[in-house]
């Protein structure tokens, strides 16, 4: 329907990490649970640019956002050592929410264009300067079809 949105809730974890094609289930390296994190919700926002431009004409709306660090129980366990140097500085939950909500339901954020990453009701950028996580067109396309697969794979 237009007007419809679909928001992911990513992290800005995923700036760290490209997108990753090869072993994307990490089976052939050791497990590291933060990278793989970060690998995952990097998928996210190029899986949100890639509905976005699939369903382009349907009207509806696809975005990728980042709560920012929020105090969870989660974060305090994966990332013991960076819960406690800034644990006096994370938003709490309900400020983490606010972007996801207003994504959804305000009528502004129509006017946002389809398949970007926010941060604070606001567009942010999706790769840090010199970090290496750009990707090309072809491996976008890559991981959709990779998606595709494991769907008729489990009967989806």
């Amino acid at each position: 329907t237009p007007g419809s949105r679909v928001v992911f809730v990513s992290s800005g974890g995923m700036l760290s990490e490209r997108l990753q094609l090869i072993d994307p289930e990490m089976e052939n390296e050791p497990f590291d649970g933060t990278v793989q994190y970060a690998r995952n919700k990097r998928q996210q926002v190029v899986l949100a640019e890639q509905f976005s431009s699939l369903y382009e004409k349907s009207g509806i709306k696809f975005y990728t956002m980042h709560p920012g660090w929020c105090d969870t129980a989660s974060l305090a366990e994966a990332m013991p050592g960076f819960y406690e140097r800034f644990k006096n500085s994370f938003r709490t939950t309900e400020q983490g929410a606010d972007t996801v909500i207003w994504l959804t339901i305000a009528d502004e954020a129509l006017n946002s264009p389809s398949g970007e990453f926010f941060l604070d009701r606001n567009i942010a950028s999706k790769h840090l300067l010199w970090s290496g996580t750009r990707h090309s067109p072809r491996e976008a396309d890559l991981l959709l079809n990779m998606y595709e697969k494991y769907c008729e794979k489990v009967g989806v």
